[in-house]
C-alpha cells in the first residue's frame, strides 16, 4: 500500500489468503507466500476503512469508505463492485458480515450509529448442499486464484 493500512482480514476459507485496506483508496488481496498483492480493488478515490469476507461465499467480500460507501466485491469480476450502497453524510469505520449464514452485514459510523444491511440476491446466499461446505468454498477460491493469478 502507499498509505496507512487500516485493517487485515484472513479468509475464513483459505488460511494463506488475506485482505487489507488502506488510506491509499484500495483494498488488496494477498497470499502469505508472496511479496506483491494478488489483486487490487478500487472503486472511488476515498480511503478504505475496513474489509470483511463473506462467511458464506468464498469469493465475496465487502469494503467501506470514509465517505459512506459500502462496496460488495466478487472475485469472479474484480474490476468493479458487484453492488454498492451509499450512506451519505457518514464516515464508515467498521464492517462485519453476519456469521449465521444469512447475507446480512452491519457497519458502524463516525456518528455512533450502526446500520444493518441485507444483501439481496442468490449470489450472496450460502450455496445449497455440497457446494456450500467449507471444503467446496475453499476449492472454489483456490481454483479462481490458480486460474487468474499465475
Amino acid at each position: 500500500h502507499a498509505g496507512p493500512v487500516y485493517r487485515c482480514r484472513w479468509s475464513p476459507f483459505c488460511s494463506d489468503i488475506f485482505l487489507t485496506c488502506s488510506a491509499d483508496w484500495t483494498a488488496k488481496m494477498w497470499r502469505q507466500d508472496r511479496i506483491d498483492p494478488v489483486l487490487t480493488f478500487q472503486s472511488i478515490p476515498d480511503a478504505v476503512h475496513d474489509v470483511s469476507w463473506s462467511p458464506n461465499v468464498s469469493t465475496i467480500f465487502g469494503s467501506i469508505t470514509s465517505t459512506g460507501r459500502i462496496d460488495i466485491w466478487d472475485l469472479m469480476n474484480p474490476i468493479e463492485p458487484k453492488t454498492w450502497l451509499e450512506l451519505e453524510g457518514r464516515s464508515l469505520n467498521c464492517l462485519s458480515f453476519a456469521e449465521q449464514g444469512s447475507p446480512v452485514l452491519c457497519v458502524g459510523d463516525n456518528k455512533g450509529d450502526v446500520t444493518v444491511v441485507k444483501l439481496m440476491g442468490q449470489d450472496f446466499e450460502a450455496p445449497p448442499g455440497e457446494a456450500g461446505t467449507q471444503e467446496a468454498q475453499e476449492e472454489k477460491l483456490m481454483k479462481y486464484l490458480k486460474k487468474n493469478t499465475q
